[in-house]
């Protein structure tokens, strides 16, 4: 089956920047978020190319061979969304920021052309706000199944958070507060029951 990308323009006019003026960073940042917060359901990891805005733009060629330009100065961005459940959506979703007026261009691709390699990108730090996703009242656990780091969100005062293999062993004990990044890539593969503060949710570790 053919794999497309579609291609959708958003004018935002969040900035009230004259248009000499460039968009930094930090409001390419706002204006990217802002919009994710609107549109996706999931949580996410968000990502900037570290790289500044060059004059001839910015290309992505995907792992299909499919080229995506931006044929201005831009910031480019790509967004890792986690449903908290054990399939992540399929799809993936890039930004170009246009640097001299904050004007919105959004890709979606079934591709997956940097995912394994985010060398020349760094993640974008979320306002608390838009961390503090909930199933049925109760918060997400990402991502999930999880390869190195668990992200445990949303807890204002300090729980005790326990990881127990299946044959009842705990693997991890610490007292934790907000949201906490756990490394547990010394687990090994399998399946393992999280319990905090006495609420307690299925992980699967890669």
């Amino acid at each position: 089956m053919k794999k497309t990308i579609t291609l959708s323009v958003l004018a935002l006019a969040i900035l009230a920047t004259p248009l000499s003026a460039q968009i930094t960073r930090e409001q390419a940042d706002a204006i990217v978020l802002e919009h994710i917060e609107r549109t996706s359901e999931w949580i996410f990891d968000l990502y900037v190319n570290v790289a500044e805005p060059s004059a001839d733009g910015f290309t992505i060629t995907t792992a299909k061979g499919e080229i995506v330009r931006a044929r201005y100065a831009t910031w480019v961005y790509f967004l890792r969304e986690h449903s908290g459940l054990n399939t992540p959506p399929d799809q993936r979703r890039y930004f170009f920021v246009r640097e001299s007026n904050g004007s919105l261009v959004e890709i979606i691709t079934n591709n997956d052309p940097i995912t394994d390699n985010l060398a020349s990108w760094i993640l974008v730090e979320q306002p608390s706000n838009l961390l503090c996703r909930e199933i049925n009242n109760r918060p997400i656990l990402f991502p999930n199944p999880v390869t190195d780091f668990l992200i445990v969100p949303c807890f204002g005062k300090q729980v005790l958070v326990e990881i127990f293999d299946l044959n009842g062993n705990r693997v991890f004990s610490n007292l934790l507060s907000g949201e906490s990044r756990l490394d547990l890539s010394f687990l090994t593969s399998g399946v393992y029951v999280v319990n905090i503060a006495g609420e307690t949710y299925r992980i699967i570790k890669n």
